[in-house]
């Protein structure tokens, strides 16, 4: 059980660790995320993994393997909420082309 605590720490440290820009927005970006997401909804995100990490009743393995989860459904929230603005802003833009050319149905 060590050892794989041992692992889950190495692990969530390691992004933390990185130099550069890269290493900035590896820290900062997960942070704001975890911030707006938690505000957002609350009842399915959780606190970000430093102050998580920090509650004695969880294990690293438990944090490190929910903040993927949380990370996961955040890439896959936002990349929604980019793909129906795309879809939105081009159906917009075809039908004000369409009402210009004296199209519309």
């Amino acid at each position: 059980v060590r050892g794989k605590e041992a692992v889950a720490l190495v692990e969530l440290s390691r992004g933390w660790d990185m130099k550069g820009v890269r290493g900035a927005m590896k820290f900062v970006v997960p942070i704001i995320l975890d911030a707006v997401f938690g505000k957002l909804f609350p009842f399915l995100f959780r606190p970000n993994a430093l102050g998580w990490i920090q509650n004695p009743d969880r294990s690293f393995t438990q944090v490190r393997r929910r903040k993927r989860i949380d990370n996961s459904v955040q890439v896959s929230m936002l990349a929604s909420a980019l793909f129906f603005t795309l879809f939105a802003a081009k159906t917009l833009l075809l039908l004000l082309f369409r009402f210009a050319m004296g199209l519309a149905a």
